[in-house]
């Protein structure tokens, strides 16, 4: 899929300065040609000055009216201002440099704000909340008043594209049409599919076991979000990214993280860090808010990344496209019992972008969830060793020590889905 060569800076730098630039030369050539009617003499330079003067001085009446309107309109609701962070320089610059450089080590306002506050950065409101009925009322009672917004979309489209996750509700069309896509596919007997999951998890397990042998700590969440790319990859397009082949990091105190080199050529640890890498550049230009164009002037931030990404997944989606158009295949209702996502893609449509972003959406969706919660999941039960045990009584008490588990089993279990629930309250993955 071929990307954009204009870095995001240059193209938002050149949309800033056309959208500057019109006006005050219209406003020139007016001002100037009044003046003339009226038989007065104004020094061009003195007329561009005051001009150009009037652009900032319209934005901070802007930004003033901007602040009123938004006072009075709380007190109108009888509603209360969320607390914004104060800089020191204006537009809250010092903040920004400040959640830039301290984004992999710390959450935003820690720690000495509330639950709630308005990071307000270059004179736009960005508030982040972690209350929990805030969350609530954003991901369940009024999702549909909770659009991601023309801002997001554009700091994810380099990676999601037109994908179901960078649409909104809002757009109809677009977002049905994605859905409509994307639904019919995910049915109960697709889900059930463990034999994937257990052939993954058995292998993420050995590769943890041989460390244990070697008394070495793991990355659990390194593991567990290999376990769930090679079997999302595996169940969505039916090729394993097999990232669990790629040797486990070692503890940064060992001599063997010293040593450890990656292996030149592997397809797998390049895809899985650079999809990694993509995601950390799109969190980073949501956290900075509009203006994340202007950190990437040179270069766009997700573009070495998605190269990698592209090598790897291109020729598996165009493989796809050319089974099908060779399969004569006429009917999209009719589903194989082996059918991948992917083939039920490619009978829906055969665009190759909408295939492809529609592919690593899914992906990111099924990687990404499901890492976070297995994570938080096994923080927390190392936290409570009785919730652990009672967990595994109830495994043991219906499927046993070594058999894969049904659909019906898991149903069964309530206990599981009670841990399961609670964890995702604590640490919700969305």
């Amino acid at each position: 899929m071929s990307r954009s060569r204009v870095s995001p800076g240059v193209a938002y730098l050149t949309r800033g300065l056309l959208s500057v630039i019109f006006p005050t030369a219209s406003s020139v050539i007016i001002v100037g040609r009044l003046a003339c009617l009226q038989g007065f003499s104004v020094s061009p330079w003195l007329l561009s000055a005051m001009t150009l003067g009037a652009v900032p001085l319209g934005f901070a009446a802007y930004v003033f009216v901007d602040e009123i309107s938004q006072r009075r309109k709380a007190t109108r609701l009888g509603a209360r201002l969320v607390p914004r962070i104060q800089g020191k320089w204006p537009g809250n610059l010092d903040k920004l440099v400040n959640v830039i450089l301290t984004l992999e080590v710390e959450y935003l306002g820690q720690p000495n704000s509330g639950p709630t506050l308005n990071y307000r950065c270059l004179w736009e409101d960005y508030i982040v909340t972690t209350e929990p009925q805030h969350v609530k009322t954003i991901l369940v009672t009024d999702f549909h008043n909770y659009v991601k917004g023309a801002k997001f979309r554009e700091a994810a489209d380099s990676i999601l594209g037109t994908g179901v996750f960078n649409s909104d509700g809002n757009l109809r069309r677009a977002f049905r049409l994605h859905r409509t896509m994307t639904r019919p596919f995910f049915t109960h007997d697709r889900i059930s599919h463990f034999e994937i999951f257990d052939r993954h998890a058995n292998r993420a397990i050995a590769l943890a076991k041989d460390r244990f042998r070697m008394d070495l700590a793991i990355d659990f969440q390194d593991l567990i979000s290999r376990f769930t790319l090679d079997s999302a990859s595996e169940f969505l397009f039916g090729d394993c990214i097999d990232s669990l082949s790629v040797e486990l990091p070692f503890p940064d105190n060992t001599l063997q993280s010293t040593n450890s080199k990656p292996r030149p050529g592997d397809n797998a640890a390049a895809f899985t860090n650079a999809f990694s890498q993509a995601q950390h550049a799109i969190s980073r230009r949501v956290i900075i808010g509009a203006a994340w164009p202007m950190t990437e002037i040179l270069a766009d931030s997700t573009a070495q990344h998605m190269k990698v990404v592209d090598k790897f997944l291109d020729p598996i989606l165009e493989a796809a496209l050319r089974r099908h158009s060779t399969a004569a295949k006429s009917d999209a209702d009719e589903t194989a019992e082996d059918q991948t996502f992917l083939d039920h893609l490619v009978k829906l449509t055969s665009d190759f972008k909408i295939v492809k972003d529609e592919t690593l959406n899914i992906l990111l969706a099924g990687r990404d969830t499901t890492a976070s919660t297995l994570t938080s999941a096994i923080y927390l039960l190392a936290m409570h060793p009785e919730i652990l045990s009672r967990l595994r009584e109830e495994i043991i008490s219906k499927v046993g020590p070594t058999r894969m588990p049904t659909y019906g089993d898991i149903k069964e279990m309530k206990y599981i889905q009670a841990v399961l629930n609670e964890t995702m309250r604590l640490f919700p993955a969305v």
